[in-house]
């Protein structure tokens, strides 16, 4: 319906924030923790995702910061459905100012099944840390170089314990058939066997 001209005076103009309120808005922005956003970029090359080239990474397999101490499967899985948490990304953040957290690892894990995660279930997303000092049994005390020879600089890479063929968890079993890859659980022997019974 159109507006007469006497309602149209008699509505409020539509006003901007005043001095006061925009200096407010500054100071509590200014007050605000910063804000680092990270972008999902290809490597430069392969060998970037592995543990001695310390990644940030998304999706995949974890590259496990130690390569000997893994996390279990029954220790991350979902309290509301029971099935295995997915890894779905990883950020290096070393706190170099801490001698023990020279290389510092987060690694986040959730489940796969939208309704516990919406139902907000304690335990459907887990955040794992892993941080070790400079001076380690498994790395380098230098930066990792660009190069082929990096592998012979440190220690690394390190045979490490087996991990699971699908996730990258501490895999306990086998395949009771070839016996070449490990799994964490009977959940993702199952998940892998339309894969894996091509080379079993």
């Amino acid at each position: 319906p159109q507006v007469g001209a006497a309602e149209r005076e008699a509505r409020p103009e539509p006003r901007g924030p005043t001095a006061a309120e925009r200096e407010a808005a500054t100071v509590k922005a200014a007050a605000a923790p910063p804000m680092l956003l990270g972008f999902v970029d290809e490597p430069e090359a392969p060998q970037h995702l592995q543990p001695y080239f310390f990644p940030s990474k998304v999706g995949g397999k974890p590259a496990w910061l130690d390569p000997l101490r893994l996390p279990a499967a029954p220790g991350l899985c979902c309290p509301e459905c029971g099935d295995p948490l997915a890894f779905l990304l990883q950020i290096y953040a070393s706190l170099d100012e801490r001698d023990d957290a020279f290389h510092r690892s987060l690694f986040l894990f959730i489940c796969r099944r939208g309704a516990c995660l919406r139902a907000g279930t304690h335990g459907s997303i887990r955040i794992l840390r892993a941080q070790l000092p400079r001076e380690n049994p498994y790395y380098s005390f230098y930066p990792p170089q660009e190069t082929e020879a990096r592998a012979a600089e440190g220690k690394v890479p390190h045979a490490g314990a087996k991990q699971c063929t699908v996730c990258g968890l501490l895999g306990g079993s086998k395949c009771g058939r070839c016996g070449d890859v490990t799994y964490c659980s009977l959940a993702h022997q199952k998940l892998d066997w339309a894969c894996h019974k091509t080379i079993c």
